[in-house]
């Protein structure tokens, strides 16, 4: 993938910044964030970059006055709230690490917050529809078994896509039903996958993949990795055949969700996504209705456990 925050070190003409960026740069990737998010940070940094540029501030000028002017601007624009916000996040992770690390005296993003956005609730893969989809490939071929046991992994695990395309076989524990996963910032955690899952996976390796090089469980014929946009594509391609778009993030957000609506407790369903707080997992709590709510809380309650 193209680094755009290498590219955009390498364009910057005023000293400060070029400095400033050449440190963050290896300050995030030392924490070993994934090439998509480091691209991401270059690119959000580089729109910043040529406004200031284009107004004649100099890096070392830039205050909170610059900051809440590039955010009118990006509106004036016509950019979306959630867009700017995410603009705004790039810029407070950039310009905290510059003040922490001292190299700048004040950090021009500290008071400055996020534009309200409206909620939207986001539309799920129905569990029917999610059976359709596992119709779809033809498990009699090699690509039609991946990609079957690739659906299946993806949602009854929810893993990110990255996390999957990294899956090694040796990583698979059979005995114990559990994947060692390598999550953001090479985090490692231990997720936990059912019975289906376990028996097509075991076939999967047993037979379809028996033949093939290398350790990379989904893959392609000749063994080497299947990158984002493959798998992005693969999964496209099976929601055409039953009519729905399918992207990968929104199999894992339909498995989150329909884990929540099962009444899930949100602490669980947290570390099954790889989540770092439960903040980031409340966005699913408000799908348990009242009804899940007491069946959850009959399965979970201590009390009755007691049989007092």
């Amino acid at each position: 993938m193209e680094c755009k925050l290498k590219k955009l070190v390498l364009i910057v003409d005023d000293k400060v910044m070029k400095t400033a960026l050449k440190d963050f740069e290896f300050h995030i990737r030392a924490k070993n964030l994934s090439p998509k998010t480091i691209s991401v940070y270059g690119e959000r940094l580089g729109y910043f970059y040529k406004y200031i540029k284009s107004k004649g501030i100099a890096f070392k000028d830039v205050d909170k006055h610059t900051i809440q002017d590039y955010i009118l601007f990006q509106k004036d624009r016509g950019l979306k709230d959630i867009s700017i916000n995410g603009q705004i996040l790039v810029l407070r992770i950039f310009f905290k690490y510059l003040f922490e690390e001292e190299i700048i005296d004040l950090n021009p993003t500290e008071k400055i917050p996020l534009l309200k956005t409206e909620r939207r609730i986001k539309p799920i893969i129905s569990e029917e529809n999610m059976q359709k989809l596992l119709t779809v490939p033809d498990k009699r071929t090699f690509t039609g078994m991946r990609n079957f046991c690739m659906l299946m992994v993806f949602y009854d695990t929810l893993i990110r896509l990255g996390e999957l395309t990294n899956i090694k076989i040796k990583d698979i524990d059979f005995e114990n039903g559990t994947i060692c996963i390598f999550g953001k910032g090479r985090k490692e955690r231990i997720v936990p996958f059912g019975a289906s899952t376990a028996k097509y996976l075991h076939r999967f390796i047993r037979k379809s993949r028996k033949d093939i090089p290398g350790d990379v469980l989904f893959c392609t014929k000749d063994g080497r990795i299947l990158d984002y946009r493959n798998v992005a594509r693969i999964l496209e391609k099976i929601g055409k055949h039953i009519g729905i778009h399918v992207n990968p993030h929104l199999i894992r957000h339909s498995a989150a969700s329909h884990r929540a609506m099962s009444g899930m407790p949100a602490f669980l369903l947290q570390r099954l996504l790889g989540h770092t707080t439960i903040q980031m997992t409340q966005r699913y709590v408000h799908l348990v209705d009242d009804e899940k709510l007491k069946e959850a809380f009959k399965q979970y309650s201590p009390l009755d456990a007691m049989r007092v």
